[in-house]
């Protein structure tokens, strides 16, 4: 009817289901979103769950650096410095 068969959509819906998640969890943690790519990957997966629990996360070291009292570096997407 549309062009796709109903495998394809279910196929669809659960890279959905799956990345979607994994992308916004990853960009909060301060990482970059692309990286639930890795999940594609078989035993990389498993490995790549491990190191994103267990590891200190970027925001987490943002943070220890504000308690500590000096400022982190800036992270400015490109494009949005300001006075440019």
């Amino acid at each position: 009817m549309f062009g796709l068969r109903f495998p394809e959509l279910v196929m669809m819906a659960a890279i959905g289901v799956v990345f979607l998640p994994a992308f916004k969890m990853l960009s909060k943690a301060g990482y970059n979103g692309l990286l639930c790519l890795l999940l594609m990957v078989p035993f990389v997966n498993l490995a790549f769950t491990f190191w994103f629990a267990f590891s200190k996360w970027p925001i987490e070291k943002e943070l220890d650096a504000l308690r500590a009292g000096r400022a982190p570096m800036p992270t400015v997407p490109v494009g949005q410095r300001p006075g440019v």
